[in-house]
């Protein structure tokens, strides 16, 4: 870094991203071998429903949970592994010394970016877009912004994909934030996903949530790019 003369000072480093092309190698074999497993899953749930000795309507309702999941894994299909390793870098890290001293493998790129003036709302909400990010505007009052979130919305799963990186569940955020997850102050760049209601039995719901998902295949900033509207 500072062999590239250091950070200007527009410089956002909360934002910077670093991808490596092994660790993209590794996504994208993780989430291939995530959506094989849960096709073949689908395919016996549709093969256990066609055989099924049920009614009209609880052969509908099945047939379009089943379809449903499908419509999950083709959003899941069209994300694309980039390879980003979080860095964990805080709001407030400013300089090259807050960076972590990682080995370097042929191809690395680190890319700094400017500071971006908006925050995304995105998913299950009345008015999805971007906003102009405001200091100390926190995560009720985006969702505000955005209309709030719709009757289909699934209002406890509702995560925070941070412009480092990171992911922010309610779960994890209620110890850090006094004001729990609705009062976390988000930064320039961040994103609130808001995830449409699941069936109970759905292979998302098994995974705990979109958050789990993406965020344990280093895959949250990628997704976001794909949600974007």
């Amino acid at each position: 870094m500072r062999e590239a003369g250091g950070l200007t000072p527009s410089a956002y480093l909360y934002g910077s991203q670093f991808n490596r092309e092994s660790a993209r190698i590794e996504q994208a074999r993780r989430l291939d071998q995530m959506i094989a497993e849960n096709e073949r899953e689908l395919s016996r749930r549709e093969a256990a429903i066609a055989n099924a000795s049920a009614t009209s309507a609880e052969l509908a309702s099945a047939r379009a949970a089943v379809e449903a999941e499908r419509t999950s894994l083709e959003l899941l299909r069209r994300i694309q592994a980039d390879g980003r390793i979080v860095l964990n870098l805080h709001p407030d890290d400013t300089t090259i010394d807050s960076l972590p001293d990682l080995a370097l493998e042929d191809g690395d790129q680190f890319y700094v970016p400017s500071v971006p003036a908006t925050v995304t709302v995105i998913g299950d909400v009345y008015n999805q877009g971007s906003f102009i990010r405001e200091s100390g505007k926190t995560v009720s009052s985006y969702l505000r912004n955005a209309g709030g979130p719709t009757r289909d919305a699934d209002k406890g799963r509702i995560f925070v994909v941070r412009a480092n990186g990171g992911v922010v569940n309610k779960d994890a955020s209620s110890t850090f934030w006094s004001g729990g997850f609705d009062g976390m102050v988000l930064m320039p760049g961040d994103a609130i996903i808001v995830p449409e209601q699941t069936d109970k039995g759905s292979f998302v719901r098994g995974l705990k949530d979109w958050s789990t998902i993406l965020f344990n295949f280093g895959l949250a900033a990628a997704a976001v790019k794909v949600l974007s509207p």
